[in-house]
């Protein structure tokens, strides 16, 4: 199954895409940065990424969860000291 699940902009120039692979019989979610080429106006894949087997989704997105919190937390600590 290649499925592209979500795809936002990067910068000017890159996009990531977030999607569902398969590699030999291996069912993959890979988020990768995408690039647009000076010689042929598309975008290409980089090597810049990360390709996990769908088993470890849990934990990837229990780790970005906890991102979210601390990101979260020193956002309103910060913005409390300002005032």
């Amino acid at each position: 199954m290649d499925q592209t699940v979500a795809v936002f902009p990067k910068n000017k120039f890159q996009e990531v895409r977030v999607g569902i692979r398969e590699f030999k019989g291996n069912d993959l979610v890979d988020i990768r940065i995408w690039t647009m080429t000076q010689s042929v106006d598309k975008m290409v894949p980089t090597a810049k990424g990360v390709t996990i087997n769908v088993l470890l989704l849990p934990q990837l997105l229990k780790a970005l969860e906890d991102t979210d919190k601390i990101i979260k937390a020193n956002f309103a600590a910060a913005n409390s000291v300002k005032k």
